[in-house]
C-alpha cells in the first residue's frame, strides 16, 4: 500500500487511478492502453491492471468461504490488498445519494473477510505451509515431471485450507486417490 513508483509516485495515486477508471472496464488491454498514455511504468501498469481486475473479482464473488477467500489470495498475492479499497470506493460511488444497505453491508463483509484472512489467517488460509512438495510426490507415486504434478500440489493446498488434509500422509493418500480416479 506504501509503495512509491517511478518518478516517486506514491501507490495512493495508483489506487485513485484505479478506482477512477474501473467504471471504463476490467480488460486488461483497455487499462494498458490508459496506462500508457499516462506513461506509467510497466510495473505500475501490471498493478492497475491487478487491482481493477481482483476489486471485479471482490465485487462479483457470492461466497466468502476459506476456499475462495485462499483461491483469490493466492491469484492477487499483496495487490489484493489494495484492490479491497478499489472495490470498496468503485461501489461507494457507484451508490450516488441512495445507498443500497444490504449490498454495501455485504461488500463490507466481504472485505473484512479478505483483509482478516490476510493479516490474521495467513497461514491457515492464504498460504498454508507445504504438507509435501513435488519432488516427494514424484517419487512417492512414481511419476515423472509434467501439470499434473502441479494440479496434485494445487488440490493438496487447497485440500489443507479446507481441513480436508493436515498432514503429509493425507496429502499423499488425496494425491493418489485422485490419480485414480482420474484413470
Amino acid at each position: 500500500i506504501n509503495a512509491v513508483w517511478a518518478n516517486n509516485r506514491p501507490n495512493r495515486s495508483l489506487l485513485f487511478l484505479a478506482a477512477l477508471i474501473y467504471v471504463l472496464g476490467q480488460e486488461k488491454q483497455a487499462i494498458g492502453r490508459i496506462a500508457d498514455t499516462l506513461r506509467l511504468s510497466v510495473p505500475e501498469k501490471r498493478q492497475l491492471v491487478a487491482y481493477i481486475q481482483a476489486a471485479a473479482e471482490i465485487i462479483s464473488m457470492e461466497t466468502d468461504d476459506k476456499l475462495m477467500l485462499h483461491r483469490y489470495w493466492y491469484r492477487w498475492q499483496e495487490s489484493g490488498i489494495g484492490a479491497v479499497l478499489v472495490a470498496l470506493a468503485v461501489a461507494r460511488a457507484s451508490y450516488n445519494v441512495e445507498l443500497e444497505q444490504n449490498a454495501w453491508l455485504a461488500l463490507i463483509e466481504r472485505a473484512r473477510s479478505l483483509l482478516a484472512a490476510y493479516f490474521d489467517l495467513y497461514e491457515e488460509i492464504v498460504q498454508p505451509p507445504a504438507l509435501v512438495d513435488g519432488h516427494l510426490l514424484k517419487q512417492t507415486l512414481n511419476m515423472g515431471d509434467g501439470p499434473v504434478i502441479g494440479d496434485l500440489l494445487s488440490l493438496i493446498r487447497e485440500a489443507q485450507v479446507t481441513g480436508e488434509v493436515s498432514t503429509q500422509d493425507e496429502a499423499l493418500q488425496l494425491a493418489e486417490n485422485y490419480l485414480r480416479s482420474q484413470s
